[in-house]
């Protein structure tokens, strides 16, 4: 499951997405490095009404007293997520989309360390899934 991603090239949001609101200086994330997206740093997003907007990543579930939590539910997986109460309501009623070019997997060896393969188009051009 990715957990960081790249978003390079992102002028090509705006006519790939047809945004409403073509601001270049959205782009322009503050504190994070379009090449290794973290989770709880600002990210684009694009609204069911086309509008690009910037938001922290993570969810912050309804009962949660604070934003701590975000940074732990960033994933989720396709089975079952209809019944899970953490995302019951975002995946019916606050669905966006993220754009990226390309994410990171990361593959664990026996060797110390772990090694990290970007997947993306290999042009820079924004990720289909």
């Amino acid at each position: 499951m990715c957990c960081r991603f790249e978003l390079v090239g992102g002028q090509r949001i705006f006519t790939r997405f047809q945004v409403a609101n073509p601001d270049p200086a959205l782009l322009a994330l503050p504190g994070a490095d379009p090449q290794d997206i973290r989770p709880t740093q600002r990210v684009l997003l694009l609204t069911a009404d086309r509008v690009l907007t910037t938001a922290k990543w993570g969810l912050v579930p309804t009962w949660a007293k604070d934003t701590k939590s975000a940074s732990k539910l960033i994933n989720a997986r396709v089975e079952g997520i209809a019944e899970k109460p953490s995302f019951r309501k975002p995946l019916r009623h606050q669905r966006c989309i993220i754009p990226a070019s390309g994410y990171f997997e990361f593959i664990w060896t026996l060797a110390p360390g772990i090694t990290e393969i970007l997947v993306g188009s290999g042009t820079n051009n924004l990720v289909k899934s």
